[in-house]
């Protein structure tokens, strides 16, 4: 069993992912990639929800303007419930920019680790914060929280889920360096053209899976769209998958993707 499993999820990676693959050799050795798709509508809320639960947008519900309520759907639980309620000496954290991933997308009642900066940091921190990405245009949500991960996973040994969402790759690379066996996976929500995305068009679809090591070892059918991630992390955590995420369609063959399926040499540094 791997020592840790974990998700870097990358707000919008998909329409940069040509300016970013240096970032992504820099994370592990001896990866794989998959081309997948995104879910539709190709938006942040319907697609963090699908990575966390493994089901379509109108099996999980979730959407922008209902992510202030708290998730608690019984039929379609989040990555996070299954796992506690499997094996409940294990411990999981969220580490997320975007605080609604913490209030609408995961059950409230889960005794999991959780930070946000805007939820977690004091008044004057978020006020820079708001200042910042309002004024002067340049989030620096995730230098706060990349600090947080790396002083949470050097205090905390019994750990064996960790979902991570960033709105830039460039700050996961000194946050690994403690772990000698863990399943990394990378992904990221939709792409888009230019600023735009929610449709259904190649450019906003067009996503994928990366890992750190490669996933043919786990025998796991059908890797063709980023809410794939959920069964991935159950069949690495020898967790029965439930037969919802067993059966999610094919991709459609005529979409014709930017990534192809390869493997990759990704060099740590």
């Amino acid at each position: 069993m791997f020592q840790v499993t974990i998700i870097i999820a990358i707000d919008g990676l998909g329409r940069f992912i040509n300016q970013s693959c240096s970032n992504i050799n820099n994370l592990s050795k001896n990866g794989t990639i998959y081309n997948v798709n995104s879910v539709i509508p190709s938006n942040s809320a319907q697609n963090w929800g699908s990575i966390l639960t493994g089901v379509r947008p109108d099996k999980h519900k979730l959407k922008l303007e209902n992510l202030d309520i708290p998730y608690n759907n019984e039929e379609y639980p989040s990555l996070f419930k299954i796992i506690l309620e499997s094996y409940k000496i294990y411990k999981s954290a969220a580490f997320v920019s975007w605080e609604l991933i913490i209030t609408g997308m995961i059950e409230p009642e889960l005794t999991i680790d959780r930070y946000a900066p805007l939820l977690n940091e004091n008044f004057l921190s978020k006020y820079w914060m708001y200042f910042n990405h309002y004024i002067l245009k340049k989030p620096i949500y995730d230098s706060y929280l990349v600090q947080n991960v790396i002083n949470y996973i050097y205090n905390i040994n019994d750990l064996k889920f960790l979902f991570i969402h960033l709105v830039d790759l460039d700050e996961v690379k000194s946050i690994f360096e403690k772990y000698e066996n863990p399943l990394i996976l990378l992904t990221t929500d939709h792409g888009g053209i230019e600023n735009k995305h929610g449709g259904n068009s190649e450019d906003e679809i067009n996503t994928f899976i990366a890992s750190n090591v490669n996933l043919d070892s786990l025998n796991i059918e059908d890797i063709n769209y980023n809410m794939n991630c959920s069964k991935i992390i159950l069949k690495a955590l020898n967790i029965n998958i439930p037969s919802y995420h067993v059966n999610s369609e094919k991709r459609s063959t005529d979409v014709k993707l930017m990534f192809y399926s390869h493997t990759l040499t990704l060099n740590a540094e």
